[in-house]
């Protein structure tokens, strides 16, 4: 399954930035995480939930890529309907406490872009 989402989403990893220091990004793969730290992002959010897509790497696997890697990961899953107000407020305190440089990824990117409209679109 994760193959097929791969293929079908260009096979790569699409990174829209938002912001001076917040990008966007629909599901990435473990080997990509590298590339990220090379781009000089510091922190992964993953905003997709760990049984959205059977068969994709779960947050567990992102998250000790992202470790390996040398950046800080955080896991605030966003499912279809009402975004979370915690995690929105999560998402803005790590913008405004530091220097962050953040990737933040769902399926899409969508719902990761929505998440930063509604913590007030930090990191300008």
């Amino acid at each position: 399954m994760w193959d097929w989402l791969k293929n079908k989403m260009g096979g790569k990893m699409n990174v829209t930035t938002l912001a001076e220091r917040f990008a966007v990004s629909g599901q990435i793969a473990p080997q990509e995480v590298a590339e990220l730290a090379a781009m000089g992002f510091t922190d992964v959010v993953c905003n997709r939930p760990d049984v959205e897509v059977a068969g994709g790497p779960d947050s567990a696997v992102i998250g000790a890529a992202t470790m390996a890697a040398g950046l800080r990961f955080h896991y605030m899953p966003v499912s279809h309907g009402p975004m979370p107000q915690d995690h929105a407020e999560a998402l803005r305190d790590l913008m405004v406490s530091s220097d962050a440089r953040v990737l933040a990824y769902c399926r899409s990117g969508a719902r990761s872009t929505a998440l930063w409209t509604l913590a007030g679109s930090p990191g300008r």
